[in-house]
């Protein structure tokens, strides 16, 4: 189980735990990038998610205008399952370009994101942080109150396309295609 952490106002993200990348499907050794992600909701503001890539160089293609096409991280959600509401995609490179994706992979809500980058004893990284709004999710769904206990689904992913490319995901795949609901996997909200 994963958990959506619900909190009153914006915490300090490095003191919500994490969950990492364990899953590589494309991997014939079981390994693969190393990303964390951290996700709460905040009551005013939305979803806030918070993730880290451990690696050296971003892999950035020059003038790409695809973030899909350059090293990124992505999440998925469905919010409120079983209602035939599609999930919520979002991806972005480790220079901030992306947003929110259709299920075929159209960009079709550029997202504001902060970006960073650095070293720990754990290496190289870059991270996002992004957050789809209340607007944006009422706009979905009409409805966007979580409440500790609440069940949604969603997985996250850290991915570079190409001949050298990599996969991994916080949860098992079924698919590998990021955008695939077979994907999601169960998280619940708790209170932070």
């Amino acid at each position: 189980m994963f958990y959506l952490f619900r909190c009153e106002t914006v915490p300090d993200m490095s003191s919500v735990p994490a969950v990492k990348t364990t899953e590589y499907p494309l991997s014939p050794y079981g390994t693969g990038p190393v990303c964390q992600f951290r996700f709460v909701q905040v009551p005013g503001k939305g979803i806030i998610t918070d993730i880290t890539a451990f690696e050296r160089d971003p892999y950035l293609a020059a003038g790409q205008s695809d973030p899909l096409g350059d090293s990124a991280a992505a999440v998925a959600f469905d919010f409120y399952p079983g209602t035939g509401s599609a999930p919520v995609y979002a991806a972005f490179n480790s220079a901030g370009k992306g947003g929110i994706y259709s299920k075929t992979g159209l960009l079709i809500t550029p997202l504001g994101t902060d970006t960073y980058a650095g070293v720990d004893e754990q290496g190289w990284y870059w991270g996002i942080r992004f957050c789809i709004t209340e607007e944006c999710l009422t706009a979905k769904y009409g409805n966007c109150s979580f409440a500790p206990g609440d069940h949604l689904r969603g997985n996250a992913y850290k991915f570079l396309c190409g001949d050298n490319g990599h996969l991994g995901a916080i949860a098992p795949m079924k698919d590998t295609d990021i955008f695939s609901e077979d994907n999601l996997t169960d998280f619940s909200v708790r209170a932070y």
